[in-house]
């Protein structure tokens, strides 16, 4: 029943234009962010997921904030915050009473950055990944078939940093081939619109409406690095 959901999903997100992976992960982050704001931000074995992380990274800490959800995220960081006083507090204080931070204070300063650094990954990181992986080795799987030729198109192929991701998994011959054909033809037709964009910028055809190739400069940049919000 997994698979079947899974293989849906993928099948759902091809039918878009942009990286599959793309989107399925950021929908899986944007989920994860969610329950853990309204449904788990009292539950201890989260909290100390989180505390163990130091927080999320920059990107997913102001996902959250987008997402809203103020009295969950305000829980969450005074638990951060009360953390980072406490470890503070410990570093600095055993030093002053002993007498020792005088003249001492690069080393004492090591020990705290020590002390302050994340001992895990931040957590919505840690589901991007396994939400690109499970997504991906789903593609490679029927890739090897022909159960979504007929969705695979220039428009939809995936980003680099996903491409590259899915070069690291094993495949058939039919899958490789395949998957190097999708995105060989998605760069040569965006590289054309490309050239037709710098074109029609030129003064002397500058009068030449613009066609699809008006947003190419744009539609590059997620190919090359990803869709905005991806780990890229």
């Amino acid at each position: 029943m997994a698979e079947i959901l899974t293989f849906y999903k993928l099948e759902e997100a091809l039918s878009k234009d942009g990286c599959a992976i793309c989107r399925l992960a950021q929908e899986g982050v944007e989920a994860f962010l969610d329950d853990l704001i309204y449904e788990r931000v009292n539950d201890y074995g989260t909290r100390d997921a989180i505390i163990k992380a130091g927080g999320f990274c920059n990107r997913h800490a102001w996902q959250l904030v987008e997402l809203g959800g103020a009295l969950g995220i305000a829980i969450i960081y005074e638990n951060l915050t009360q953390v980072a006083m406490k470890t503070i507090r410990s570093k600095s204080d055993g030093w002053e009473k002993a007498g020792l931070l005088r003249g001492r204070h690069k080393k004492n300063g090591e020990a705290l950055r020590t002390a302050l650094a994340p001992k895990a990954a931040c957590p919505a990181c840690v589901q991007e990944r396994d939400v690109e992986k499970l997504y991906l080795e789903a593609l490679v799987s029927a890739l090897s078939s022909d159960e979504i030729d007929h969705l695979l198109h220039p428009g939809n192929a995936l980003c680099l940093p996903h491409f590259r991701q899915a070069l690291r998994l094993p495949m058939s011959e039919t899958a490789y081939r395949k998957l190097l054909d999708w995105e060989f033809s998605a760069l040569e037709k965006i590289d054309g619109e490309l050239k037709e964009f710098i074109r029609k910028n030129d003064y002397r055809f500058a009068d030449e409406p613009m066609g699809r190739e008006g947003d190419s400069w744009s539609r590059v940049v997620a190919l090359i690095n990803g869709e905005k919000k991806c780990p890229g």
